[in-house]
């Protein structure tokens, strides 16, 4: 999937811009770059078993989100699943001036736990 959004940052210098318009105050934006790519995939290795890979990257400044994701059937009603956010892409903070590297770079590492029970 791509994207593009004019209300975007075209570059890394224009994320803060971004970060103070309207549209995203309103939240009516989805990503802060100018051109976006997305893709998923999912593969069932066992009926109980499925693993996912999800990637975002900006193709403006060069960064992006891998999340590999996998799930379990524990039952006819319970699945439980996890995974992680994993970034790349220039991580630097200027906090005096209010510039960030990427948009995707600044993102920590970070796991996920679900459960999901049906009823």
């Amino acid at each position: 999937e791509y994207q593009h959004d004019d209300f975007g940052a075209s570059d890394a210098d224009d994320l803060t811009r971004v970060f103070r318009s309207e549209p995203f105050q309103d939240g009516e934006m989805q990503v802060l770059g100018k051109d976006e790519m997305a893709a998923q995939g999912s593969w069932q290795i066992h009926p109980l078993w499925n693993v996912s890979l999800l990637t975002l990257m900006n193709l403006r400044d060069g960064s992006g989100l891998v999340v590999p994701a996998g799930t379990y059937s524990m039952g006819a009603d319970l699945t439980v699943g996890g995974g992680l956010f994993l970034s790349y892409g220039d991580g630097s903070i200027d906090i005096l001036s209010g510039t960030v590297g990427s948009e995707y770079g600044i993102v920590p590492v970070t796991g996920y736990l679900s459960a999901t029970w049906f009823f």
